[in-house]
């Protein structure tokens, strides 16, 4: 095995030599001492990435990879252990979730619980875990001068954690709270069913979660199988590190030296192979291939009742391996050609059936994996699922035919897939080492970043091999839909979801066999050759006009602001506001462009708003199609309604964008050529489910809106909308453009690898294509700012309490999410400074917040606070969602914490604490922008809120100068003052069974009465913020003040 990394890693070092760089540099190999580092633990990265890399072994065995990124102002670390839930004794099921949850509360060290949260939270960071079914894995960022002490704390989890018996009792409760978070949502469920579905004994057939039965009934021998998993298998043996900051390597290296350097070195485990290891996974630990299902599960249609309505058909098969298998990338080319959308394609010939389709795997292990075919369905495509399976089956045997395995268009893939890796952007630091830790398990450490991008070797023999395995014979087709007609049906003992397994009929056997043996493949093609292949990455020089700053600067000074109003342009010799940035720091090939059509007061009900909001559907449903062979390059097309218009954003490789863009913007000037009604009717129809759904959300994915109504002015709730999509017609839809796509404002906004003169030319494209009547210029500068217009100001110094009715009886959870008002911030520059003391005050109440209400009082386990910001008003929330509480009570412990935790802290908070809260702010601010994307969006939001402050972070960090724990006291002072609203979403109590039906309206009740009566959100107290009263608060800089690059004559 060695013999062969070594070979493969020699190879794809003389491949990567023209497109891949090596992750370190010969001066920082010579600074590390050579007896620790060699040329062959260098990494390969992308070509643009600036990042260093260096993999090596500390003395005790830990594998470990080191990340210097210098511009980035947080730290990560991530380790990554090779034990999942697979892992769980038979006995206790979630024991492995349960253990991840128990290392987070206290070491011998740091025996101090929530002690770790909290140095993260007041220091710009946060931890997390999540357990799979073969590793579990743990995070952690932090602000870099914080790094080496949280690095410490975050080791001594690992080294010497206390796994006391009075903790796990406390922590199974958060373990069955998780559990009830997500006992309805249909995903959990009907993955549980195929792990059901499992041969009884095998790793797969088990329950990964936890919940109260599993680990609450005997809790002393729930404490003894977490100590044994923890003996088992927490050692370096199973372990892969990785680091990331912008300290130098050599420090990294030393830190995770000092740190690691106390973990066990062997497991309890290398002395008796079944210590710590389930009796399942001990069975097939030393098998190649352990498929999951026997014969006698496969050729079965399994049927699941879901929450949700919809049908969904799922296809799936059982297959080798693929871990081994990344070079190939078999099912990686198998899952491209189901999964496409342009002429030819299955969802092309099922479109009239179907709103979506995607193949590509499912589970990946190390014994097993699944390869999986998702298709949505209509109410038709649900009266036809055995012929729509076939259909699949049918494609599948266009590819095994001639032409279906071909290097020309695995060639095409592995282009793109390496393109992509080259220019992708840099992730958040926590979710980077994450990534890479959990790598490091499967791939050669040379191949870890590389390896899930990298075609490295076509083999037309084993993609062959990989579709013999999709056949009728091995097939198990899942349908899942809310119909409640199934009988004798099994039931799921954790989610009480109810199923049934039929085996296939002779006359299904017949159809598929038929179908995978083809040759018929009507309707059928396979896809060709592209016409957006990218062969030109070149950056182009940066123009004269728009210099932007350097590394480390504001990338946001120089922005553009262009009136064009020469005709050339625009035939009717209007203007067209244009921003551009042509951005010089990251130097990616790609360019972005946004074009925003502002019409005031265009949407002012609910159904206007709808209307827009179809009309963007059904023109990019359209779309979908046509522009298959772009999206498939990398190109990407969004069309979406906002609160006061229309707006259309394309991106990709800028040696085909204007190409792309003009495909797009073409299309939707003549919608009657795309729109179809009998489409129409399908996005509707789709839309309605999804709204019947969205209500039956999770409570605390509830709430947002639920606040938003009791806020803000205008807006219509779910019901409203549900109601209003009833009067939507197809004519309504068609008569859109005619409407609402003339008489408007148009903003552009191009930024990029796009010099002054693309710039112009773009903006030319779309103000043919879509040509505006009005005066744009002039118009935008008169508009309010793009934000609320109103925002509730409750009574100073009162509380008021909406109950919301509850939107599915089957959910336990109960939710409550109180809101305190600070009201608009101060006029000018002091404003940005209220805005960080909010900022401040979420870093300091966070970690209080989690520790009291989700760790020491157990309510539930959504825990969140923070700042509220709605325009220029400014607020503070608290959200709690519980399976066991109910609303009255989740309010009562929000208000003990703000009373009784948060007011006492910030009364007694001292100036040095507050000093390191507002540094952290600092670093946040200063740090330079991590990828081309942060600052595109930062632009963006800009242009779309039309305030143009593009000198917001300059003040804000002058701001920060003036900052001082007095005056923060007083901010808070004033928010505590001021009104408070909680929303209640109650799902437990015992008026359950006689609430009434949902309705679009709120009820109110004060505090101290149980008696609700009837509310009508309209009658909310005065508003805050509205344009006409309070223009100097929200009017937008004048975009006439700001520095100007005339383009044009």
């Amino acid at each position: 095995m060695e013999a062969t990394i070594g070979m493969l890693a020699a190879l794809f070092l003389a491949l990567a030599a023209d497109s891949l760089r090596i992750g370190l540099s010969d001066k920082n190999l010579d600074v590390l001492s050579a007896t620790l580092f060699s040329e062959s633990s260098q990494v390969i990265k992308a070509e643009r990435d600036p990042r260093e890399y260096i993999s090596f072994t500390l003395d005790n065995g830990l594998p470990c990879i080191a990340i210097r990124d210098r511009t980035s102002a947080k730290s990560s670390a991530s380790l990554d252990i090779h034990v999942g839930s697979m892992y769980d004794p038979a006995a206790i099921p979630g024991s492995a979730h349960f253990l991840e949850h128990m290392l987070f509360l206290g070491s011998k060290k740091y025996p101090e619980e929530g002690s770790f949260d909290a140095l993260l939270a007041e220091h710009g960071g946060y931890s997390n875990a999540y357990t799979a079914s073969e590793n579990t894995n743990y995070f952690f960022a932090v602000s870099t001068d914080k790094f080496e002490k949280a690095t410490d704390m975050f080791a001594q989890m690992f080294t010497s954690p206390l796994l006391t018996m009075s903790a796990t009792n406390a922590e199974a409760h958060a373990i069955d709270a998780e559990h009830q978070k997500n006992h309805q949502n249909d995903g959990w469920r009907i993955e549980q069913v195929k792990q059901n579905l499992a041969t009884p004994g095998h790793p797969f057939n088990r329950f990964g979660t936890g919940n109260a039965d599993t680990l609450l009934k005997n809790v002393s021998q729930s404490h003894a199988t977490l100590v044994q998993l923890y003996l088992g298998h927490y050692c370096v043996k199973n372990m892969h590190l990785t680091l990331l900051s912008s300290n130098e390597l050599a420090d990294t290296v030393k830190l995770a030296k000092e740190a690691f350097k106390d973990l066990r070195t062997t497991c309890e485990a290398d002395n008796d192979e079944n210590v710590g290891l389930g009796e399942a996974m001990a069975k097939t630990a030393s098998m190649a291939y352990a498929p999951p299902y026997n014969k006698s599960m496969l050729e079965s249609m399994v049927s699941i009742e879901t929450l949700q309505s919809g049908h969904s058909l799922t296809l799936l098969w059982q297959v080798p391996p693929q871990e081994y298998h990344w070079e190939e990338k078999a099912a990686e080319y198998v899952g491209y050609h189901l999964s496409q959308i342009g002429k030819g394609s299955l969802t092309s010939k099922l479109k009239s059936k179907t709103s979506g389709i995607s193949g590509g795997l499912g589970e990946s292990y190390s014994m097993f994996s699944t390869f999986e075919v998702e298709i949505e369905l209509n109410e038709e495509g649900a009266k036809e699922k055995d012929q729509i399976a076939a259909d699949v089956l049918n494609y599948i045997a266009l590819l095994r035919g001639e032409g279906g395995v071909s290097e020309a268009r695995w060639k095409e893939l592995k282009a793109n897939s390496e393109l992509q890796f080259n220019f992708k952007e840099k992730e958040a630091p926590e979710d980077y080492t994450s990534s890479v830790a959990s790598s490091m398990r499967l791939y050669p450490l040379q191949q870890v970043l590389f390896a899930g991008s990298n075609y490295a070797r076509f083999n037309a023999t084993d993609i062959r091999a990989f579709l013999d395995h999709l056949v009728p014979s091995n097939l198990i087709l899942i349908y899942a839909t809310k119909n409640g007609e199934l009988k004798d049906t099994l039931k799921d003992r954790y989610y009480g979801v109810e199923y049934k397994v039929t085996p296939f009929t002779e006359e299904q056997k017949s159809l598929f066999e038929a179908a995978a043996n083809g040759p018929g493949h009507k309707g059928l093609a396979l896809p060709p050759a592209s016409n957006f292949i990218v062969d030109d990455t070149t950056v182009k020089e940066l123009d004269a006009h728009c210099p932007t700053q350097g590394l480390g600067k504001d990338p946001l000074a120089k922005l553009v602001r262009n009136d064009y109003a020469t005709k050339s342009l625009n035939e009717n010799g209007e203007r067209v506001v244009s921003w551009w940035l042509q951005e010089g720091i990251f130097k990616l090939p790609k360019t972005y462009v946004t074009v925003s059509l502002v019409k005031p007061a265009a949407y002012a009900t609910a159904t206007e708003q709808l209307t827009a909001k179809l009309f963007a559907s059904v023109v990019s449903d359209a779309l979908a199609e046509e522009t298959d062979d772009a999206t498939s390059a990398g190109y990407s097309c969004a069309i979406s309604a906002t609160s006061d218009g229309l707006e259309i954003s394309v991106g990709g490789f800028s040696q085909h964008l204007e190409k792309f863009l003009n495909l797009v913007l073409q299309r939707i000037s003549k919608p009657e050529k795309l729109l179809k009604a009998e489409r129409f009717v399908a996005i509707k129809t789709s839309s309605q489910e999804n709204m019947n759904n969205a209500l039956l959300a999770e409570p605390y994915r509830l709430m947002s809106g639920l606040m938003n109504k009791a806020l803000e002015r205008p807006y219509w709730d779910a019901w409203q909308v549900k109601e209003a999509l009833d009067d939507v017609k197809y004519e309504d839809i068609m008569a859109f453009k005619r409407q609402h796509l003339s008489d408007v404002a148009m903003e552009v906004f191009v930024f990029g690898n796009a010099n002054s003169e693309d710039a112009k030319r773009i903006t030319k494209v779309a103000s043919q294509h879509l040509p505006c009547k009005a005066v744009s210029a002039s118009l935008l500068e008169k508009l309010p700012p793009a934000d609320i217009s109103f925002v509730a100001n409750p009574k100073q110094g009162t509380k008021s309490s909406f109950r919301a009715p509850p939107t599915d009886a089957s959910n336990p959870n109960s939710c409550v999410e109180n809101y305190f008002q600070y009201g608009i911030q101060r006029d000018g520059e002091a404003g940005e400074r209220d805005r960080l003391y909010l900022a401040a005050l979420g870093a300091l109440a966070h970690g209080p917040a989690y520790d009291t209400l989700r760790t020491k009082e157990q309510l539930g386990y959504i825990v969140s606070s923070g700042g509220d910001r709605r325009g220029h008003v400014l607020g503070f929330k608290v959200l709690v969602e519980s399976a066991t509480k109910n609303a009255t009570y989740l309010n009562s412990r929000i208000t003990n914490f703000m009373d009784n935790i948060l007011d006492p802290m910030v009364k007694n908070l001292d100036g040095a604490r507050f000093a390191g809260v507002v540094s952290t702010l600092a670093t946040q601010l200063t740090e330079p922008a991590q990828g081309a994307s942060s600052v595109r969006a930062t632009a963006l939001s800009e242009v779309q809120s039309r305030t143009y402050r593009w000198d917001r972070r300059d003040k804000q960090l002058q701001q920060l100068k003036l900052m001082n724990v007095e005056e923060f006291k007083s901010f808070y002072t004033k928010l505590r003052a001021g009104g408070s609203v909680s929303v209640q979403l109650d799902h437990t109590n015992d008026s359950l069974a006689t609430r009434r039906q949902v309705t679009p309206d709120l009820n109110v009740q004060a505090d101290n009465s149980q008696q609700a009566i009837c509310f009508q959100s309209e009658d909310l107290p005065v508003v805050l913020g509205s344009w006409q009263a309070k223009q100097d608060a929200f009017s937008p800089r004048s975009p006439s003040a700001l520095p100007e690059c005339e383009l044009c004559a």
